[in-house]
C-alpha cells in the first residue's frame, strides 16, 4: 500500500516541463512573414514543434498550413503539410489515418520528384508499420529510403536504414541478420558522434535480449548483451546523459533479473532510479519503482 501512495504520489505532483519559447517565438514570427510561403513553412513549423506536446494543436496548424498550401496549389508545401500532420497521428496512434496522409505526401513528392521528401516519407511509413508490427512491410520501404540514400551518398540516412534494418530483422527473429545490418550502421557514425554510439550500444545490446527470449539456456546471450550497456554507459557518463543512463542501467536491470541475479538487478534498477529522477519522466519513474519493489519481493 506504501508503494502504490508513493507511484500514486508521482503521478499527481511530478510535471514535467515543456519549452514553449520556441513556439511562442514562431507565432510572433507568422504575425511579421512577408508573404504566404514563409506562412506557410511557419505554420507547419509550429505544427511540428506541437507534435509531442499537443497532437490538437499540432493537427490544427497542420491543416492551416495544408489549406493555404492549396490555395497556392504549391505541391511541395501541400506535401509538407501532409507529412506534418501524418506524423501528428502517427504520434497520437492513429497509425490507418497516418498511413493514408502521409501516402497522399508521398504521391506528391513522387510526382514532384523531390527525392529528399520521397525518403522522409519512406521512413515515416516505415515507423507506421513497425508500430502496427508489419516488420516486412517496414523493411519494404527501408530498402526504397535506403536506394535514394545511396544515390546521394546520404550517411546520416543510410546509417538510420541500416539500424531500422537491424531492428526489423530482430523482430522477425532473423538475428544473423540483424547484428548484420547493426554492424553495417556503425560504418556510418563518425568516430567523434558520441550520441549516435549510444544507439548502436542500445540496439545491439537489445537485439542479443531478443535472441536470448527465444533461446532461454543460452546465457552467454545476455552477457554480450551487458558488454553493449556497459560501453553504452561509460559514453553516457562522458556525455552527463542522464536519460540514458537511466535507460541502459534500466536494461542492465533487466537483464540482472533475466539471469536470476536479483541482488544485481536491484542495484542496477536503484542507479537507474537515480537518474530517471532527474529527468522527471513519471512514466518511467512509475516502472522503475515498480521494478524495484520486484526485486525486493524476488531477495526476501
Amino acid at each position: 500500500m506504501k508503494n502504490f501512495l508513493i507511484i500514486l504520489f508521482l503521478i499527481f505532483f511530478i510535471k514535467n516541463n515543456y519549452a514553449q519559447n520556441n513556439i511562442d517565438s514562431l507565432k510572433n514570427l507568422l504575425q511579421t512573414c512577408k508573404n504566404e510561403n514563409q506562412k506557410i513553412e511557419t505554420l507547419n513549423n509550429i505544427s511540428w514543434c506541437y507534435r509531442k506536446k499537443n497532437i490538437d494543436s499540432s493537427l490544427k496548424y497542420g491543416n492551416f498550413a495544408l489549406e493555404m498550401a492549396k490555395k497556392n496549389n504549391n505541391k511541395k508545401q501541400i506535401s509538407n503539410s501532409l507529412n506534418k500532420i501524418s506524423v501528428a497521428y502517427l504520434l497520437a496512434g492513429i497509425l490507418d489515418k497516418s498511413i493514408e496522409i502521409q501516402l497522399q505526401a508521398l504521391r506528391i513528392r513522387e510526382e514532384i520528384k523531390d527525392s529528399v521528401g520521397i525518403a522522409q516519407s519512406y521512413d515515416n511509413l516505415v515507423i507506421s508499420h513497425q508500430y502496427r508490427k508489419e516488420y516486412e512491410k517496414a523493411i519494404f520501404y527501408i530498402l526504397k529510403s535506403e536506394k535514394i540514400y545511396l544515390k546521394f551518398k546520404d550517411t546520416i540516412g543510410l546509417r538510420r536504414s541500416y539500424s531500422n534494418m537491424a531492428a526489423m530483422n530482430s523482430k522477425i527473429e532473423k538475428y544473423k541478420k540483424a547484428k548484420y545490418y547493426q554492424k553495417k550502421s556503425f560504418e556510418f557514425i563518425p568516430k567523434d558522434n558520441l550520441r549516435n554510439l549510444l544507439r548502436y550500444y542500445i540496439n545491439f545490446g537489445n537485439i542479443y535480449i531478443s535472441q536470448f527470449q527465444k533461446n532461454k539456456l543460452n546465457f552467454t546471450l545476455l552477457d554480450t548483451a551487458l558488454y553493449y550497456y556497459s560501453n553504452g554507459i561509460k559514453i553516457a557518463k562522458k556525455l552527463k546523459d542522464d536519460r540514458s543512463l537511466g535507460n541502459f542501467y534500466n536494461s542492465m536491470g533487466a537483464v540482472a533479473g533475466l539471469k536470476k541475479d536479483y541482488k544485481k538487478s536491484l542495484e542496477y534498477f536503484k542507479l537507474s532510479y537515480l537518474y530517471v529522477t532527474k529527468m522527471k519522466n513519471i512514466y518511467l519513474i512509475v516502472h522503475i519503482i515498480m521494478q524495484i519493489v520486484s526485486k525486493k519481493y524476488q531477495i526476501a
